[in-house]
């Protein structure tokens, strides 16, 4: 006859390491998808900015390339939502324009969600945008702290930390070059002079 298993017996199996288990596969699944999803989503926005950026450099006309975006906004949006209206189009462009390599968004992408490159992309200065974008990848920023650190000037910041180690680098090897100066007077000027005197004065006598 088969043992029944007690109430007991299931209780512990589900809150032991079965359990942790079966938690962990369905986060990391959930985690993978998710990453798929946010990677084919900037893939998408930049490929979409891409070819309207590609047809408006084509007519060479900016008034052109803006009624162009309306209509297109108009319609898409009629049929995919807001995430394709006139404004998300002109930032889709924006995004194609400031990066124009597929290979580095794609390459980003995989840490950097499309609500990460929104907050990048209104950035004028591309060493600064460029910084931010490294920091997310090193640190794996949340687009709330990417946001904070942006806030908080994080950049300048750095920057005037940076100049200011190397004008004190720079004054530290002028201080050390003086300082080695005048020890090498110092021992020259108390070396015995040679025998029946030498041709050259001592520092001292100068």
């Amino acid at each position: 006859m088969v043992k029944k298993q007690s109430k007991t017996d299931i209780t512990v199996l589900t809150s032991g390491v079965l359990l942790k288990d079966l938690r962990e596969l369905i986060e990391q699944e959930r985690s993978r998808v998710a990453r798929h999803i946010n990677t084919d989503l900037v893939l998408l926005n930049w490929n979409v900015g891409d070819r309207i950026r590609r047809e408006i450099l084509r007519e060479e006309r900016a008034e052109y390339g803006k009624q162009v975006v309306e209509a297109l906004g108009v319609e898409l949006s009629r049929e995919y939502g807001r995430a394709f209206e006139r404004s998300a189009l002109f930032r889709m462009v924006q995004f194609a324009e400031i990066f124009p390599d597929e290979k580095i968004v794609a390459t980003l992408s995989r840490q950097l969600g499309w609500s990460h490159f929104k907050e990048l992309l209104p950035i004028q200065h591309d060493l600064k945008r460029t910084f931010y974008a490294d920091m997310c990848l090193i640190e794996g920023w949340s687009v709330r702290t990417l946001k904070d650190k942006i806030r908080r000037m994080l950049f300048e910041r750095t920057r005037h930390l940076k100049n200011k180690a190397k004008w004190l680098n720079a004054e530290l090897s002028h201080f050390l070059f003086g300082v080695a100066f005048l020890l090498r007077c110092y021992v020259l000027a108390t070396l015995p002079e040679p025998h029946g005197g030498s041709s050259f004065p001592t520092f001292w006598s100068l």
